[in-house]
């Protein structure tokens, strides 16, 4: 096998791992962007962190933790998702600015499944995860290395 079909199977396989690995976190934020929208109450919002130089990692990573509870049809649900997917960020001064918008005690939008209204969010899409990079990247990868194997093996009379 030549290194041009072998650098085109490995353009494949590393965009189809990239590619499936993100395709659901992508899919399921795209999906809130058609959830409808209750008022809520906000009980709490903060900033937790995991890893930090003391615990041996090269970087601390900030994370949401929110509670709310909305109401769907006389039932009373409790949430804790601010994206459909979770969300980790080395820019703790970004996610301060994020949670501005959700004070404690404050009344709040809650987009919710219609389908199953325990699944919600308070921010819609996914254009925030890094996981809709990776995704593009598999995608990239995908198509250059299924363009390099049919080149390829077209060039060799496989096809």
């Amino acid at each position: 096998m030549d290194k041009i079909l072998i650098l085109a199977v490995i353009l494949l396989v590393s965009g189809a791992f990239l590619f499936s690995g993100t395709a659901k976190t992508v899919r399921v934020g795209v999906e809130t962007e058609s959830w409808p929208a209750v008022s809520g109450n906000m009980q709490f919002s903060q900033i937790l962190q995991r890893g930090s130089v003391e615990e041996g990692t090269d970087e601390a990573l900030y994370y949401p933790d929110v509670r709310y509870f909305y109401v769907v049809d006389g039932t009373r649900y409790e949430g804790t998702k601010l994206f459909a997917y979770d969300y980790f960020t080395p820019n703790k001064e970004l996610l301060e600015d994020i949670l501005s918008n959700f004070r404690n005690s404050s009344i709040i939008d809650v987009f919710y499944d219609k389908e199953n209204p325990e699944r919600s969010v308070l921010l819609q899409g996914s254009s925030e995860s890094e996981d809709v990079g990776k995704f593009n990247v598999g995608s990239i990868l995908m198509i250059a290395g299924g363009m390099l194997f049919f080149y390829q093996s077209m060039k060799k009379g496989i096809f």
